[in-house]
């Protein structure tokens, strides 16, 4: 189980009360859960599930969502404003792509708005798997 710090987004110990790399108080909400924490997100499927995209799949669909974000963020490059949130998500992607791990509802809906259709639906549907029961 990933539990991320809700402040600056890095993987952080499950017993932490601050986050060791930017030192913000991880506080517990209302029904015992810390902000960032997604025990409900897996990299897998259940045992005797059929996968719904496999991983060579996944992998084709990791270089498209890489190229058009790269290619997004360049065009956006001539307002500079949209840098701003182009450049992080981009890094993200390619943070989480590197990684191996899914891109996670949030960055793929921000995607979706922020950037464009094309990447984050793709990002949606490569992590599949991972928000079916």
């Amino acid at each position: 189980m990933s539990y991320y710090c809700h402040h600056c987004g890095k993987e952080v110990s499950r017993g932490n009360k601050f986050c060791p790399h930017c030192g913000v108080l991880l506080q517990e909400d209302e029904y015992g859960e810390r902000p960032g924490e997604y025990d409900d997100v897996v990299d897998e499927p259940k045992p005797g599930k059929k996968k719904l995209i496999n991983d060579s799949t996944k992998a084709d669909l990791d270089t498209v969502v890489k190229i058009l974000m790269i290619v997004i963020t360049v065009i956006t490059g001539i307002a500079i404003i949209p840098l701003l949130w182009t450049v992080p998500m981009t890094m993200t992607a390619c943070d989480r792509i590197k990684k191996k791990e899914p891109y996670g509802l949030v960055l793929s809906i921000c995607t979706l708005l922020f950037m464009a259709i094309a990447p984050g639906v793709i990002m949606i549907i490569r992590d599949a798997d991972t928000y079916t029961d």
